[in-house]
């Protein structure tokens, strides 16, 4: 068995989960990263506004995703790199809803894909922590962190497979469905 996933983070122009603006993947097999894919997405027009709050935390404006692809286009790639592994992000239900509206959004059923959460997982393993942000948890497993970079959807997704791995380190485990099943979570499914 091997360590294989994606892991995957969204950034969104505003509130509303279809307005997604730019994603990060990075693809691990073996447990060592094989490919890693960044766009800008340009939301739906119904979900175009980019809220202030939200630029201030990822720095996209809606000038820089003027022209690009749409999130079905965006989709397609992510589908063709990720061929059918299962998916990790951190704060997962974020991202997972995102997916979810987009979907809705276009009037698609999202396809069939399983998903860990790092945050639930970090939370059972590191129950003292005071807080299990990515950059907490950076920090505090060694990976490092650059404040920087925060908010990159690259960066953080990044950030995320390496915290998986540590994970499935600490938990003895080399296999994706048994770090869930190490810290009694279940693999959670489209």
């Amino acid at each position: 068995m091997s360590l294989d996933f994606v892991a995957i983070d969204f950034e969104t122009a505003n509130s509303f989960r279809a307005s997604a603006c730019s994603v990060g993947i990075v693809k691990v097999e073996n447990g060592e990263i094989t490919e890693t894919f960044h766009s800008y997405i340009q939301p739906p027009n119904r979900y175009q506004e980019f809220n202030a709050r939200n630029i201030g935390v990822h720095g996209i404006t809606k000038d820089m995703v003027l022209g690009q692809p749409d999130f079905m286009e965006v989709w397609n790639m992510i589908e063709i790199i990720s061929d059918g592994l299962p998916f990790i992000a951190h704060n997962a239900a974020f991202d997972m809803s995102v997916i979810d509206k987009s979907f809705e959004h276009f009037g698609n059923l999202v396809p069939p894909y399983e998903y860990l959460c790092t945050l639930q997982l970090a939370r059972k393993l590191y129950p003292n922590l005071a807080s299990h942000t990515l950059a907490t948890l950076a920090e505090f497993t060694g990976i490092g962190y650059d404040s920087e970079q925060h908010h990159d959807a690259l960066y953080d997704s990044t950030l995320a497979s390496q915290l998986f791995k540590v994970i499935a380190q600490k938990t003895e485990t080399d296999n994706f469905y048994e770090v869930g099943k190490s810290l009694g979570l279940k693999v959670s499914s489209f």
